[in-house]
């Protein structure tokens, strides 16, 4: 149902199957990802809780990333931040938080943390439209135009139809 965008029947599926499965941390955590979808961020915090609370969990730092992520959505910077580094704690190379840190930092005018983060990503993960977009930013507030030309050319080359390309266009069009 929540592929099919029918979220009411989602919410009640996701609600049933916690009833019968309560302990079940991946079903907290994708219902989590639900809710954070659905802008309701206290809640989905909460099923990320739970499902980091659960001592059998294998993967807390998917849930931490996943907390991260939502608590930036909802414009709670610094909350967003201690979930990433948890995350990252757990597991240093995880892609997604490093990424979801290279935003924020990003956002904060923290350039060279953001960097820091992009090129720790860049070590793990191959490049998207995303993340090279994300580079031409923070190289540009650097100061370091061949650096930001150079992002900007694999962005094009790679991703030429991408919605960060057509930003590009637009922010170097007269």
């Amino acid at each position: 149902y929540q592929l099919t965008g029918d979220t009411e029947l989602a919410d009640k599926h996701y609600r049933k199957a916690l009833t019968l499965s309560p302990d079940e941390p991946m079903l907290h955590n994708n219902y989590g990802v639900f809710l954070c979808r659905q802008e309701r961020y206290r809640e989905a915090e909460e099923h990320f809780l739970d499902a980091i609370g659960q001592a059998f969990y294998r993967l807390p730092e998917v849930a931490y990333k996943n907390a991260g992520a939502c608590a930036y959505s909802a414009g709670e910077v610094e909350k967003a931040e201690q979930y990433y580094r948890k995350a990252l704690r757990l597991r240093p190379r995880m892609a997604t938080a490093l990424l979801g840190m290279a935003e924020l930092k990003e956002g904060q005018g923290a350039h060279l943390s953001a960097r820091a983060f992009l090129q720790r990503y860049g070590e793990v993960a191959a490049a998207t439209p995303q993340s090279l977009w994300l580079g031409v930013k923070v190289e540009r507030a650097l100061g370091d135009g061949k650096a930001a030309a150079q992002y900007a050319a694999e962005l094009r080359r790679r991703f030429p139809t991408a919605e960060e390309t057509s930003r590009l266009e637009e922010l170097e069009s007269p």
